[in-house]
C-alpha cells in the first residue's frame, strides 16, 4: 500500500513539473465568475479548469487564440473572444457581465482594458506590458571572464619584458671610478686617428654610382594598400536593391468577375469555405489592389487576409499599391509583412 502511494505521487509531481514547463515562456490566463459556471474552448480545443476558478492556455506560437465560452445548461448563449497573441508573452483576463447579461473581457495586464464579446475587430492585441523579459545574467557573467584573461596575460607578457631588460647591461657614470690617465691619453689618440681616417677615406669614394645609390635609397611608397582594402570593403557593404514582384497573369480582370467573386464569398458562413474559394479561383486577366481590398475585407481573421493576399499576389497589376491593404490590418507586425509581401 505504501509502495502504491509513493508511485501515485510521483505520477502527480511529474504531471505537474511537465505542466509549468509547457506555459513557463508563454500563457493565457482566464478567471470566470464563481457563481457562473462554464467551459473553455480554445480553437475549438477543450481546456481543463483549473482548482474550479480559472483556466490557464499555453502559447505554443504566435497567431490568433479564438475563445469560445459554454455556459453550463445553456444558462447563456456562448460568448466568444479572439486574441491576438505572441509568443514569449502573458496575458491575463477576468470574465465580467453587465446587469443586461452582456459578458466582456477585463485586461489585467492593460489597465484594465475592456475588450467585447462575438467581435471580430475589438480584438486583444499584444504590447509591451505583455512582454516576458527573460534575465540576462549568465551571459553578463561568461563575457567578463575573457576579460581577466586577457589582463593576466599581458601581465605575464610585461613581466618577460621587464625581467628581459633587467639582464641588459646598465653603463652608469656617477658610480664608477675615475679612470687612470694613462688610459685617457690612449682612448683620445684612438679617436684622432678613427677622425683622421674618415676623413681620408671620404673622397676616395666613386661618385659614378650616386644616382643609383640615391634611388635604391628612397623609401617605397606601401601605404595605399589599406586603401584599396577599405573601398573593397565598402563595395562588399553595400545591401542590395529590392525587386518588386513581377505579375504572371496579363491583361486585367473586369469589375463584373470581381464582384461575382466577392458575392460567392458573401454568401459562405465561415473563413474555411471562402478560402477554398480563393483557391480554386483563377481570374481571366490580372487584379488590382482597389479589387483585391473588397475580395479580402470579406474575410474575418487577420490570419486568412495575410495568407489570402500571399495567395493572391503574383495577379496583382500595381503592387506597389499593396499598402492600400493597411486598414486590414490591425497589428504593426502585420502591416510590416504586408509591405514585404511587395518584394521578392
Amino acid at each position: 500500500m505504501m509502495k502504491q502511494l509513493l508511485l501515485f505521487t510521483g505520477l502527480i509531481l511529474f504531471a505537474l513539473g511537465k505542466l509549468s514547463s509547457q506555459v513557463a515562456s508563454s500563457y493565457i490566463y482566464l478567471e470566470g465568475i464563481r457563481t457562473i459556471p462554464f467551459r473553455l474552448k480554445v480553437n475549438n480545443k477543450e481546456i481543463p479548469i483549473r482548482n474550479k476558478q480559472y483556466y490557464l492556455v499555453p502559447i505554443q506560437e504566435s497567431g490568433e487564440y479564438v475563445m469560445d465560452i459554454l455556459f453550463a445548461g445553456d444558462l447563456y448563449p456562448a460568448q466568444r473572444f479572439i486574441l491576438d497573441a505572441n509568443s514569449h508573452s502573458a496575458f491575463g483576463y477576468k470574465l465580467a457581465k453587465t446587469v443586461e447579461d452582456k459578458f466582456y473581457l477585463v485586461d489585467l495586464v492593460n489597465k484594465g482594458r475592456i475588450i467585447e464579446t462575438n467581435s471580430d475587430v475589438n480584438i486583444g492585441l499584444s504590447t509591451i506590458e505583455n512582454t516576458i523579459n527573460f534575465s540576462n545574467t549568465l551571459v553578463l557573467k561568461d563575457s567578463v571572464q575573457p576579460e581577466e584573461k586577457l589582463t593576466k596575460k599581458q601581465r605575464r607578457k610585461l613581466q618577460q619584458v621587464s625581467d628581459a631588460k633587467s639582464l641588459e647591461p646598465v653603463i652608469t657614470t656617477a658610480t664608477q671610478e675615475p679612470e687612470p690617465k694613462v688610459v685617457k691619453e690612449k682612448k683620445k689618440n684612438k679617436k684622432v686617428k678613427d677622425t683622421l681616417a674618415v676623413n681620408i677615406e671620404e673622397p676616395k669614394k666613386d661618385p659614378v654610382y650616386g644616382v643609383v645609390e640615391e634611388i635604391k635609397a628612397k623609401p617605397k611608397k606601401e601605404k595605399k594598400k589599406p586603401e584599396v582594402a577599405e573601398t573593397k570593403k565598402e563595395k562588399v557593404e553595400v545591401a542590395p536593391v529590392k525587386k518588386m514582384v513581377v505579375p504572371t497573369c496579363s491583361g486585367n480582370a473586369s469589375d463584373p468577375e470581381v464582384n461575382s467573386l466577392v458575392n460567392r464569398l458573401k454568401n459562405k458562413s465561415n473563413d474555411e469555405d471562402r478560402m477554398m474559394i480563393l483557391r480554386k479561383k483563377v481570374f481571366t486577366g490580372c487584379i488590382t489592389c482597389t479589387q483585391l481590398h473588397r475580395i479580402v475585407e470579406e474575410l474575418n481573421s487577420q490570419f486568412d487576409r495575410m495568407n489570402a493576399v500571399k495567395f493572391l499576389r503574383n495577379s496583382i497589376s500595381d503592387i506597389q499599391n499593396l499598402v492600400q491593404l493597411e486598414d486590414l490590418f490591425k497589428t504593426d507586425t502585420n502591416k510590416a509583412k504586408l509591405t514585404n509581401l511587395m518584394y521578392q
